[in-house]
């Protein structure tokens, strides 16, 4: 009793999170860092939430569960139009786009329940090993360069929280394997971007202090 207690907890908890976890980076976007974000760090993240809400409609999990998958695709998808201001006469940008919206279509169709529950389950299992390999793209484009500062820290530890608060809600409440896999791999891969964002931040302060000394003894020279 005290399990389902907590679990349901940690759910509500997490789906209030979950739906303000976007926002953040969403304002973060606007401040010009949006060029270092990863597109296939992007696309593959739709692609994790299209999934992902498939598994959540075709096996009939908790609304918060689905819920959180609606707003994080909207949310994602005002992200890609924000991301169409710069990379429109992109080619990959453009076919990759035109690939997730069939997807979004066989996903609607599926949820419609014309698939056994393996199909479901097996997409669980599909989705999770999308949420083990999105985040590489990124964390790959983070190493040696400023790209890490491209997500918002609002945005990187909301995304801790909630799968810490995943993590519980899926033992807790025993939901399928999946769920309870993927939970674990967004916290660790999560706290890989958190440091890397902190290394990025402190070298662009470092940066920043060497321009103005520079500047400082170039005055002083002349």
């Amino acid at each position: 009793m005290l399990e389902q207690t907590i679990g349901h907890y940690t759910l509500n908890i997490s789906m209030i999170l979950y739906l303000v976890m976007y926002f953040p980076q969403l304002m973060h976007n606007k401040k010009g860092r949006l060029v270092d974000l990863s597109l296939h760090f992007h696309n593959l993240l739709i692609f994790y939430y299209i999934t992902d809400l498939i598994y959540g409609f075709g096996l009939l999990m908790p609304w918060q569960y689905r819920l959180v998958s609606i707003v994080g695709l909207i949310c994602l998808i005002i992200q890609h139009i924000q991301l169409r201001r710069i990379h429109r006469k992109n080619r990959y940008f453009v076919y990759s786009t035109c690939a997730l919206c069939l997807f979004g279509v066989f996903g609607f169709i599926s949820i419609l329940h014309l698939f056994p529950r393996n199909f479901f389950i097996d997409l669980g299992y599909a989705s999770q090993v999308v949420a083990l390999f999105y985040r590489f793209p990124q964390i790959y484009k983070n190493i040696g360069s400023m790209a890490a500062l491209s997500l918002s820290m609002g945005y990187l530890m909301l995304t801790f929280f909630c799968a810490m608060c995943d993590n519980v809600s899926a033992w807790f409440l025993h939901w399928p394997a999946p769920s309870k896999l993927g939970a674990i791999i967004s916290i660790l891969l999560s706290g890989i971007l958190i440091v890397q964002w902190f290394l990025s931040k402190g070298k662009s302060y470092y940066e920043a202090q060497d321009a103005i000394i520079d500047t400082i003894s170039s005055t002083e020279c002349a």
